[in-house]
Order: structure tokens, then sequence, then C-alpha cells
């Protein structure tokens, strides 16, 4: 069984033994890798990079073709038919590509439109062909059954804040998990009758016949366990991860008149090989008046912004900030990123957790950062990562300091996506991504 890894800031690794052992290839270098995707039986592997071209191999990773008939993109996500030769690939803010001859050439579909494409899924045959919308008010999931010619829409525009989806080898079955934490099953063809919009899931489940609600909260975890592991990424060249960490609340830092204790009792911690000096100038605790919440159920709750200079183009970094507040109920939690001057929700890029810190429970925010990617806040190459985030809390959500906070219970166990993404190859053409995140 042949399996192909990418990391951000890192090599492309293979392995033809099941993962048991795993080859580094050098041949593209060092770079960006935000996806990739294989045949059924591994030969033919596809890897897309962040800001960068899509390279191909028919040879299972051994040599590599930088396919020049599509312009460097930032792509997000890409996926493959069971052969190989359909391929579909997908742009953050931007469209759908397809091949159908193994990546030699590729068709802008703009019949799917411009839209912040998340993840897209593929049928063995490469016929059907699912994609997700990610917008900060509510996404959709849009279908293709004609190789990505033509598009429908099959949920209405905010129905829930998708963050993966996937399709069965025969395309007859969907499965997609949302940022509430709930995971769907349905079948594509299934149109909401006469467009209705269905309630969001997180208030009361849809009783459409797109999507059944499988409504197990996979978001939370709670756990004691205080150590704190980073990202793989390669360190031949640029030595061991290091971390950096800043107390917002120290004398001389840099804090608006209206910040919060959320905020200003917060701790901000960057652990990268490639990323972790923190321009000190640039670490600032925002407080909730300069932005609007994109949604009247949401309270801001402040912000904290910070640049990062990387040794590296393509660099990236693992954030974790603990909030001055302990929140029991994570679900209630919402991170945005400023868009434009508008909030964009990134909450299904962000693991969220609460952990024992120096013997008290905080709230846990974790998340991947790369130069140029979708989180950085100016989107270049360039060596350099701006990230001002803000918290937003359900107004009818409550903090420790409202409620005495009861034991956690035992948590389920929830595999988070993150920075490097994996294709799992099996016989049917079923692809299974992760994108590894620290815990």
């Amino acid at each position: 069984m042949r399996l192909i890894a990418g990391v951000i800031g890192g090599y492309i690794y293979t392995s033809s033994d099941a993962g048991a052992t795993w080859t580094q290839n050098t041949t593209l270098g060092m770079n960006s890798w935000r996806a990739v995707a294989s045949s059924a039986d591994g030969v033919k592997v596809v890897a897309a990079a962040i800001g960068g071209s899509i390279f191909t191999s028919s040879d299972a990773g051994a040599t590599w073709t930088e396919q020049t008939s599509v312009d460097p993109q930032s792509w997000n996500t890409i996926a493959s038919s069971a052969d190989g030769t359909k391929l579909v690939a997908a742009v953050s803010d931007g469209s759908i590509f397809t091949s159908s001859n193994s990546g030699a050439t590729w068709t802008e579909q703009t019949a799917a439109g411009t839209r912040n494409w998340n993840v897209v899924a593929s049928s063995a045959d490469g016929t059907k062909i699912v994609a997700e919308d990610y917008v900060y008010e509510g996404s959709a999931v849009y279908e293709s059954s004609d190789s990505g010619i033509t598009w429908t829409e099959i949920t209405p525009a905010g129905l829930s804040v998708w963050a993966d989806i996937a399709l069965s080898a025969d395309g007859s079955q969907i499965v997609s998990a949302d940022s509430y934490g709930y995971v769907y099953i349905g079948t594509p063809e299934v149109a909401i009758p006469g467009g209705t919009v269905v309630t969001p899931p997180v208030q009361q489940p849809s009783s459409s016949p797109l999507v059944t609600p499988h409504r197990q909260p996979v978001l939370q975890r709670t756990v004691e366990d205080t150590t704190s592991t980073t990202p793989e990424s390669d360190t031949s060249q640029l030595g061991s991860p290091t971390t950096t960490t800043i107390i917002l609340n120290e004398p001389g830092s840099k804090k608006e008149d209206d910040v919060t204790d959320t905020i200003r009792h917060a701790t901000l911690s960057v652990t990268s090989n490639t990323c972790s000096s923190v321009d000190a100038n640039s670490v600032t605790a925002y407080g909730p008046s300069k932005v609007t919440s994109p949604s009247k159920t949401v309270s801001i709750v402040g912000g904290i912004g910070y640049g990062l200079s990387c040794a590296v183009t393509g660099g990236s970094a693992l954030t974790t900030i603990t909030l001055g507040k302990y929140y029991p109920d994570i679900a209630k939690l919402h991170i945005y990123k400023t868009d434009n001057g508008r909030l964009r929700d990134i909450t299904n890029k962000v693991t969220i957790e609460n952990k024992k810190v120096d013997g008290q429970w905080r709230t846990l925010l974790s998340y991947d950062m790369t130069d140029g990617g979708v989180l950085d806040e100016d989107g270049i190459v360039n060596a350099k990562i701006v990230d001002p985030i803000y918290v937003g809390v359900d107004n009818a959500a409550v903090t420790a300091e409202d409620i005495a906070p009861a034991s956690p219970k035992s948590a389920d166990i929830w595999w988070y996506i993150g920075g490097a993404t994996i294709v799992l190859v099996v016989g049917a053409g079923v692809l299974l991504r992760i994108r590894q995140r620290s815990a």
C-alpha cells in the first residue's frame, strides 16, 4: 500500500509499506505543500503548493513534472480519480480547475464561480465531484455530475460552516463535517425541496432528506495532560523547532483601551523551526470596539495581533493562544480573521481545547500559520507572517467566572485537520486526507 504526504515548509514524503517507513523526496525541494492526491494504486500522484505550481508523478513520486499549463495559485485542495487520469484542484478565494489527462493540461471551471474553496472530493471515475465553499456567514456544498463542467448548490447558504467533505467511490454517498462538531451523511442528488433554508444544526437538526445529522460532538476535547507537541516538519537543514512565548499583560505591552480580560491575560506561544522570530513591537491586544461581529448571535471579545519573521519563504509555525478565561463549552467559541475590513470565520482551521495550565483550567486555541497561506494576513510568500485574529462567543455562552467549573468529562478522540496532508490509497479508490495538527 502506497502513501504520500506533504509538509508545509518541508518536503514530500512517500511510503510503499502502508506507512511503516517513509522516504524523503528532495527532488522538489522544500515548499508549502498544501495538498496531495493519488490514484488507487498509488502510482500516479499529484502535489500542489500554496502560491506555487502543481506537480505530478507517474512513478509513485520517484520523479516529478511541473505542470506549467496552469499558473501558480493559492492551491487549497486537490483530489484524484481512481486511475489518476481525472484531477480536480481548487483555489482559496479563486476557481476550481480540472484535468482529464493526469494534470498535463487544466481547465478553469468558471461555472463553479470564484469562491473560498476549502475542500474537494471525487468519485472513483472522476465524474462526480463535491466541493465546499467556506464563508464566515455560513458555507455551502456544490456538486457536479459531469467532471466539473456544471455545478449545483446542494445545500442552501448558511446551513452550516463546513469543515471537510468526502465522497464514496461510486459518488452515491457524501459525508461532511461542520465546524460546530457534527457529521452529516446524505445523497448528493437529493436537493432540499424549494431551496428551503434549514436552521443551522447547532440550534436544531435539519429534517431535510439531503443530510442526516449524526449529532456526535467531535469538536470538544478536554484533557489534563499539559505536554505539548509540535507538527512534524523537516529539520535536517533548519534545526529543531523553538518556542517563543509572550505574555500579553506584561508591562509595556501594547493594549487597546477596551481590551477584555479574555485577551488581556492571554499568552501567545509560537513554535517553529522556520518562523519562530516574533516581532515584539507587533504584538497587540485588541478590544472589540473596532470590529463588527458577522453574526447577531456572536459577541466579539477581542483579538490578538502579531508578526513573524521566517528563515525561509513559505515557512510555517504552530501558534497557541491560551485565553485569559476558561470557556467550558468551547463549541460556543468562534475564531475570526480580518478580510477586507470584515471578519471571516476560521474556526474550522483552529483546534480549541480545555487544558490545565499551572493548575487552572484554561481554553487554548492552536492553529498552523504558513507564509503566504490562507491565514497569513498579507497573503504573500515573503518570509513574513502577519496574524491578527479575533475571538467571538455566542451571546448565551458562559465562562468560569459565571459558573463553578465541573470536572471535565472524558473526551472523545478526534483527529484534527492541520498542516500536512496525507492520502491513503485503497483498492476502491477512496482517498483519506489527514492534515496533521499538534494537540
